[in-house]
């Protein structure tokens, strides 16, 4: 199987959503958003959720600098 780099950039980009909105998950988590937690530890963190989440999860393809992708997530 060869990934050529647009599958590259549209696997990135349906790997961002999640890592963004679980990122503001934890972000928002009292427990984990006390400094005693480091940063490197909430993005190991996020990074572990994302990966387990994501291929549950059928993600569409928005491109994040697009007038759609803002609107999201703005």
């Amino acid at each position: 199987m060869e990934l050529f780099v647009a599958d590259l950039i549209e696997r990135f980009y349906t790997a961002l959503w999640p890592f963004l909105r679980i990122g503001a998950m934890l972000i928002a988590v009292p427990i984990l958003s006390i400094d005693a937690v480091t940063v490197r530890i909430r993005v190991f963190l996020t990074l572990l959720l994302t990966l387990l989440v994501y291929p549950l999860v059928d993600w569409p393809i928005i491109d994040p600098v697009s007038a759609e992708g803002l609107s999201e997530i703005f």
